[in-house]
């Protein structure tokens, strides 16, 4: 099991921002709250000064993937998303040929 407490962080919710440390437990947010003990955490990380969010949404996404590579594919614009904390893209389907019937979307998943 592993875990892993973020202290001291700003910690950004649709009800407010708190300074609130997260404990997150096997990659799963397990207690939320102001000074959360450490006991039996094997990671921890001072999130001081900084701002914690649940996860990021960003629904305006242009990978370019089939067609248009040379101006972003899913690989690199991935990687750029997870270094920003996004953790659910919604791309658009402006890509040669588009990606916009089910069968086009079934083969690019794969």
């Amino acid at each position: 099991m592993s875990s892993i407490l973020v202290k001291n962080g700003l910690l950004v919710l649709p009800s407010g921002i708190y300074k609130w440390d997260v404990k997150v437990i096997d990659g799963v947010v397990a207690e939320i709250g102001s000074s959360l003990s450490s006991s039996g955490v094997e990671e921890i990380i001072d999130a001081s000064g900084l701002y914690v969010f649940p996860g990021v949404i960003d629904e305006h996404v242009h990978m370019r993937e089939p067609g248009l590579e040379y101006k972003d594919d899913f690989e690199h614009g991935s990687k750029a998303a997870i270094k920003g904390g996004v953790t659910t893209v919604i791309e658009h389907p402006n890509t040669l040929p588009p990606v916009d019937t089910a069968k086009r979307l079934r083969a690019k998943a794969q």
